[in-house]
């Protein structure tokens, strides 16, 4: 028996059993002989007799055979248990979905308890193609309805052709000049094709060459009609130097159609990015130091008004300053400049200015302007802060957990410039707790008050209590609010209880949440003052994916494969129908079938009444046509117009590339009952242009809604929106990029604004002047004398004293407002969000839960980085857009805004504990909040990953083995904050190699010996190198050199082989490795279009059997089966 006890994150102590049946005399009650498991119990308390049990058994032949979760149902009193099966070639054959079984934790012997009642297929099963490579053919997720239609997820393997069509493949090169040339078509046979077909018939193809490099995805664009292809074009040494989207394929390359659609990349000789043009003209230059540090940037319009953003790092490479260097110099100059420059760090300096010395570049404080600073390791910033922090620079006793003294590698201070005066800082102090979580947070606000949180926590690391003291300045009585937090026997969250400042000494309960027999939510109920106002429960299908929603404010239906008549049928995850009934209000049911087309895009919402839709057909529809990027080309929507209902919108869009240029309407006289319809004016710039964008994608001047100027700041966010008649919205953000005040005046008079110019208003033209200001979760608004607007709290707000709750749908668009009267407000929307009636709510947040924008017409939601045009998209450009190279960078949600919200971009970052001897250890990776991830260009912030991977070691490695997959578990954190697990191994095939140490790397996608796609890893510093701290006892080696090169995370050998082969060599010779059965699935995480360039942070643990926090974010809008992708490739 082998017991490791570890502390986590938050010094609470998991202890790992591993015991071998096979060599213990004891009786093990429940266990099948032969057997073995891995016990974790994560301690919920600091004596020990609260804890958290999961058990992994393993069958004899070493493969994970059950995962169970000991009495972690709802209720507590069954287990959560995953059955996995698998067939004589030692292939993943069936995956039983989490069953609640009560059996104390015990081995599950008899099968038939994995049955369910209500489906009699209740897991998936995995094919696989004839031949050696054990490659997928075909996958079956959950579900009756999936198996007797015969709907599942192909794979197919071919090779291209010169003559038939779908196999095709254009062979792209660049020039010598660096151009972009099409070489005619590939020769047959010289390229790898995989053909995928989903539930619904909609095939794919993906190209690959002898180097495994993503060369072509086609996409069917209606059956045997024609194909959507974005193709990647890479250079001599493997660096991607241009994709070309659908549109672009379809155009042909000229000088014109490559700047509106293509995306290019330049390098450097270190193969750095150092130059990329996204689609239509934009391009971001970047500068980087002698430690491959990016160092300056700049983007279009940037270049125009000569500055640049720079970055600095401490000693720790920590990033400590950002900024704006006004310097119109060329890149070759300000790159020359960088590589002279021998300092490359800053150091903490009392006497200068931002407290940091001055000396790497840049080194002219005059045409500087610091944007962030963050400070470190203590507190010696305070010196700094305003006088408002008087009373705030020492630790508050009683309010929070107890400080820890010695904050050494934490972030103690911020300073975030407001971007509408850049002389006006707003500061952030933070003091952290022993677990080094934050206890105690203390920042200013817009209005020259702060915003005061303190944090005590539970012994897992969960808040138990929170309290919010708000102040804003001398007008403003500012609220006092009270947090605090119950949970269940598996740490779920189950009461929220709030005190609020008119009411000090109670604590009421605001929301209780009850859990499903595998833990799922099923039931929300929320309150007030008075008691209960509203009850939620939520409803799953076989796969997990929420069917509905009941409450007696708000209930929703949604059908996918199993909608009655006259809803279609939906396999792969698009929803068919929708059903929503408002009770208290009225008995009607209302809704809509939706119709996709082959990439999955709305195409068609049919309105109706009744259960089966079959009354007041046609009311409210919408239908929606795209172009080959995804660009709305048309968009319809039928209401009423004057008590009949008919066509109220049919517009008609042309673009400049993907870049709106001008609409007509299709009805003659239009009459727009609702004012979030766009009105179209006919009026232009005189050249067919209604809509004109800046050099970075922003839209600045709209004729339509009478928008003579839009300008932004350097985060491509908006600052002033200048209306043709005078009026005006003036937005105030900081360098975050977090919204601090909105302003918006109307004149008495209008006056006649020419487009792309400003008006100077003057005071006595002004009518109203209305000012929000937001300050943590509190709106204020007012002018001279402010007064407190509204508070929101989870699910809702207090506003005048009253406590509403929003009600919202699956994608969480707010759908009834209900106090302790009942509901207030209801509303319902086209799928695009347009309201039906125009907006009802009491709040102007609605769709997406966003801001609704509605002032002098603009009719637009503010997202918080973008703004939302109901009828064609964003009004500017995704920062992300290189993660969707085949879909426009203006459009919403890829065409499907019925089952995908807009994701928050967040990111990951380490998470760290103290371990037995008191050293800092990675325990695990959290989700982070966008405004915490990018910079203004959006790049990643240094120490953050788009995808990072854990590897646990459970124990049961075996050196006389010669298979030990499984003896470690590769926790994959993704891009979409997902996480996906697999089998893995961590040791060398003996002990003549290295063995990577517990620690913290980075890998980047390479190859494998030459042989095929694989990842790189190295220390931190991005050497190629690995230090493991003794002499590399590779026979090889005999230098004493500490370190190993060549260490990859690349699959295991034939038959899942660990160890030696028939010809004594290593499979392993310090590599890590991956299950062989699944590593197309592995790989395909890393090696595509979107994340292959990028950085990915590798923990390799010794002594934790999981990463502390690797539960899947869970998320209703989550639609897709991911599990099918994990089965091929996950290459989309």
């Amino acid at each position: 028996m082998n017991i490791i006890i570890q502390k986590t994150n938050t010094m609470r102590s998991i202890i790992s059993i591993l015991i071998l049946s096979l060599f213990l005399s004891v009786h093990l009650s429940g266990q099948s002989s032969g057997s073995c498991y891995v016990r974790t119990r994560t301690m919920l308390n600091s004596s020990g007799n609260s804890y958290m049990e999961s058990l992994q058994y393993v069958d004899g032949l070493g493969r994970l055979a059950q995962t169970n979760l000991k009495r972690q149902s709802g209720d507590g009193d069954k287990d959560i248990v995953t059955l996995l099966q698998y067939d004589s070639y030692n292939r993943k054959s069936k995956e039983w979905i989490p069953t609640a079984i009560a059996n104390d934790g015990n081995w599950v012997e008899d099968l038939s308890l994995f049955n369910h009642s209500e489906d009699s297929y209740p897991y998936s099963t995995n094919l696989y193609a004839g031949g050696p490579l054990n490659l997928p053919s075909e996958q079956y997720g959950a579900g009756e309805n999936w198996y007797k239609a015969g709907r599942s997820f192909k794979a197919d393997y071919s090779y291209n052709s010169s003559t038939e069509e779908a196999f095709l493949c254009a062979h792209y090169a660049i020039d010598t000049n660096g151009r972009l040339i099409c070489n005619g078509n590939y020769e047959s046979y010289t390229l790898d094709v995989t053909i995928y077909e989903d539930e619904d018939r909609h095939v794919s193809y993906e190209f690959r060459d002898e180097q495994d490099r993503l060369l072509l995805n086609r996409n069917q664009l209606r059956s045997h009609q024609g194909f959507l292809d974005t193709y990647y074009v890479y250079d001599q040494v493997g660096n991607l130097r241009y994709v070309i989207p659908p549109a672009l394929s379809l155009a042909g390359l000229t000088d014109d159609s490559i700047e509106k659609y293509a995306f290019i990349y330049e390098y450097d000789s270190k193969r750095r990015c150092i130059r990329k043009q996204l689609p239509g003209g934009v391009v971001v230059t970047y500068i980087y130091d002698k430690a491959d540090r990016l160092r300056m940037s700049q983007d279009s319009n940037q270049a125009d008004r000569g500055e640049w953003t720079y970055y600095k790092y401490d000693m720790l490479g920590r990033m400590i300053l950002t900024g704006i260097f006004k310097d119109s110099s060329s890149y070759d100059t300000i790159q020359g400049r960088v590589n002279q420059n021998v300092i490359l760090t800053e150091s903490f300096d009392a006497s200068k200015r931002d407290l940091y010395t001055c000396n790497s570049y840049p080194t002219e404080p005059a045409k500087m302007i610091t944007l962030i600073a963050d400070y470190y390791d203590n507190y010696d910033y305070q010196s700094e802060l305003p006088a408002l922090f008087d009373n705030c620079k020492v630790y508050v006793s009683g309010v929070s957990d107890p400080e820890y003294n010695v904050p050494k590698g934490m972030k103690t201070g911020r300073k975030i410039a407001l971007l509408d005066d850049f002389d006006q800082y707003l500061w952030t102090t933070i003091r952290y707790g022993t677990t080094g979580l934050p206890v105690q947070t203390i920042s200013m606000n817009a209005l020259g008050g702060l915003e005061k949180e303190y944090v005590k926590y539970s012994f897992t690391g969960q808040p138990i209590e929170r309290r919010l003291e708000h102040s804003a300045n001398a007008y403003v009585v500012a609220p006092t609010e009270l947090y605090t937090y119950t949970y269940d026997h598996a740490d779920r969250l189950v009461c929220t209880y709030y005190n609020y400042y008119k009411d000090p000494e109670i604590c009421y309960p605001i929301s209780k949440l009850s859990y499903d027999d595998v833990g799922r939510l099923c039931k929300k109920e929320l309150y007030d003052r008075l008691g209960i106002v509203e009850t939620i429960n939520y409803r799953y299908n076989i796969r997990g994916w929420l069917s509905g929603i009941t409450s007696g404010s708000f209930c929703e239906t949604l059908y996918y494969e199993d909608g009655p008549t006259p809803f279609p049928k939906f396999y792969n995850g698009n929803i068919a129908g929708q059903l929503v009934q408002y009770p208290t209000v009225n008995d009607v049911v209302s809704g809509y079938g939706f119709s996709y087309d082959y990439q999955n895009r709305l195409i068609r919402a049919v309105y109706g009444e009744g259960s089966g839709l079959a009354d007041n057909g046609g009311r409210y529809s919408e239908m929606i046509s795209y172009g080959a990027n995804g660009n709305i080309i048309h968009h319809l929507n039928t209401g009423s117009r004057d008590g009949t209902y008919g066509t109220v919108q049919d517009v008609y869009a042309v673009y400049d590339g993907n870049r709106l240029k001008s609409v007509t309407d299709n009805i003659s006289s239009p009459i727009h009952y609702n004012n979030q319809f766009l009105s179209v004016s006919g009026d232009d710039n005189g050249q067919g242009y209604q809509y004109i964008y800046d050099k970075n994608g922003n839209l600045i001047q709209d004729y339509n809604r009478g928008i003579s100027l839009i300008t932004y700041n350097y985060l491509n966010l908006p600052e002033t929106v200048q209306m043709r008649n005078g009026n005006s919205i003036h937005y105030t953000y900081d360098a975050l990029g977090r919204k601090h005040g909105r302003r918006i005046i109307t004149l008495k008079a209008s006056v006649d604004v020419p487009m792309g110019e400003l008006h100077s208003t003057g005071s006595d033209e002004i009518k109203t002047d209305k000012r929000y200001y937001y300050c943590a979760n509190t709106i204020y608004i007012g002018l001279s004398k402010m007064r407190y607007y509204l508070s929101f709290i989870p699910n809702g707000y207090i506003y005048s004293n009253d406590w509403y709750y929003q009600i919202t749908d699956h994608l969480g668009n707010v759908r009834a407002e209900v106090d302790q009267g009942g509901v207030q407000y209801t509303t319902n929307y086209y799928p695009s969000g347009i309201e039906h009636d125009g907006h009802k709510l009491n709040l102007d947040y609605a769709f997406g839960n966003k801001e609704y924008q509605s002032s002098h017409g603009v009719n637009w939601y503010d997202f918080g980085k973008r703004h939302y045009d109901m009828i064609f998209g964003w009004t500017t450009m995704d920062p992300r857009c290189e993660e969707y190279y085949s879909y426009t960078p203006y459009g919403y949600c890829g065409g499907n805004p019925m089952n995908r919200i807009d994701p928050n971009g967040e990111a990951w970052r380490p998470t760290y504990s103290e371990d037995a001897d008191g050293n800092i250890i990675v325990n695990g990776y959290e989700w982070v909040p966008e405004e915490e991830s990018y910079d203004e260009s959006g790049n990643l912030l240094r120490g953050l990953f788009h995808q990072a991977i854990f590897f646990s070691d459970n124990g049961t490695f075996n050196a006389e083995e010669k298979s030990n997959v499984g003896s470690s578990t590769a926790t994959v954190y993704l891009a979409d904050g997902a996480t996906e697990t697999y089998d893995a191994c961590t040791n060398p095939s003996s002990s003549d190699y290295a063995t990577v140490p517990e620690g913290v790397y980075q890998a980047k996608v390479g190859s494998h010996k030459g042989k095929y796609t694989a990842l790189r890893m190295s220390d931190t510093d991005g050497s190629g190198k690995i230090e493991l701290g003794e002499p590399n006892p590779n026979p090889n080696y005999s230098d004493g050199r500490t370190y190993a090169e060549g260490i990859n995370i690349h699959k295991a050998g034939e038959k899942n082989l660990t160890g030696m082969t028939d010809n004594n060599s290593p499979v392993s010779a310090g590599c890590l490795l991956i299950d062989r059965n699944n590593w197309d699935g592995f790989i395909g995480n890393f090696d595509n279009a979107s994340q292959k360039t990028n950085v990915v942070s590798v923990t390799v643990s010794r002594t934790l059997s999981s990463p502390s926090n690797a539960m899947i974010r869970p998320a209703f809008n989550f639609i897709l089966n991911g599990s099918r992708f994990n089965f091929f490739n996950n290459r989309r």
